[in-house]
């Protein structure tokens, strides 16, 4: 897809914020999007559950409130907005791996096609998807309230802290795709970002390249639930049928004696090893510990940064 924007000789890309929130709603990507989870994740998330008002059982995907979020400024999204993360683009990222990869030897990244998300979306907001909140003892309650699904990319404002204007608000740039954009006609940043916070962060995060699958509901729906779930069982039926090692990748910490357990047929053992196997040692409370056999131990803290 086409987007308009002119650029500059320093590299600069100089474009309207219409078409900027254009770009970030209807950009796909042919490498897929990216999920960072763990393998005993993978199997519950592989099982098909039961759910109220249903005669069949489906696969689910939970979306998490945004209040609820580690980044302070997801808060002001407000009670009505869920999400949950991938990221884009076809090389590992360490950074990813460490931050989201606990357990080490669990840890996996999923790969969902464009096409199956994109098909996902518009089912979802053709009321052919369930949505149901989730309780504290993880049971399921089907849900009356109405949302909209959204695919958006996240964009990164770096606001100018040296040099001339440093100290005008609305100096600096924001980044997607390892591309530098300024908006040609938006008097102010921070107004722009807060209309739809779920779609910005701030540059320190640059680094997640995040895509987040996004439910806005009529009403407040974090009030009464942390999570939400919705049947996914398109996109992982792609994922599981279609080449399996193609879209599961074990994270660098695998070992050959990792979890047995199968998700959906299939064993860990059958994804596509990292290329960082090997390379990438994780610091944790154990590298202090005076328990000589590791296998052995049992403490609670085993494995913990």
């Amino acid at each position: 897809m086409k987007y308009n924007y002119t650029r500059k000789p320093n590299g600069e890309a100089i474009i309207t914020t219409k078409e900027f929130l254009r770009m970030l709603t209807t950009e796909d990507h042919g490498w897929g999007y990216n999920h960072l989870t763990t393998w005993s994740s993978l199997c519950k998330m592989l099982e098909p559950v039961a759910v109220p008002g249903d005669e069949n059982k489906h696969r689910m995907l939970h979306l998490g409130a945004a209040v609820n979020m580690n980044d302070e400024n997801d808060k002001r999204c407000g009670k009505r907005v869920f999400f949950t993360s991938f990221s884009f683009g076809p090389t590992e990222n360490i950074s990813m791996w460490t931050n989201y990869g606990i357990p080490n030897e669990e840890a996996v990244r999923l790969k969902f096609p464009n096409s199956a998300m994109a098909r996902w979306v518009e089912q979802f907001n053709n009321g052919k998807i369930g949505v149901y909140g989730v309780g504290e003892d993880w049971s399921l309650h089907k849900l009356t309230s109405k949302a909209e699904a959204k695919l958006v990319q996240v964009a990164y404002w770096s606001k100018k802290e040296v040099g001339p204007r440093h100290e005008d608000p609305n100096e600096g740039l924001f980044f997607y795709d390892n591309e530098r954009f300024r908006l040609t006609d938006c008097k102010d940043v921070n107004a722009f970002m807060a209309k739809q916070p779920y779609m910005f962060k701030e540059y320190g995060w640059n680094y997640e390249k995040e895509v987040r699958l996004v439910l806005v509901f009529d009403k407040d729906v974090a009030d009464q639930y942390k999570r939400v779930a919705v049947s996914f069982d398109g996109p992982y039926k792609d994922m599981v049928n279609k080449n399996f090692p193609k879209h599961v990748m074990q994270g660098p910490w695998y070992k050959e004696k990792s979890p047995t357990e199968l998700a959906a047929g299939h064993s860990l053992s059958e994804a596509t090893p990292s290329r960082y196997k090997g390379l990438v040692k994780m610091r944790s409370v154990c590298d202090s510990c005076k328990q000589e056999d590791k296998e052995k131990c049992k403490c609670p803290f085993r494995g913990q940064r």
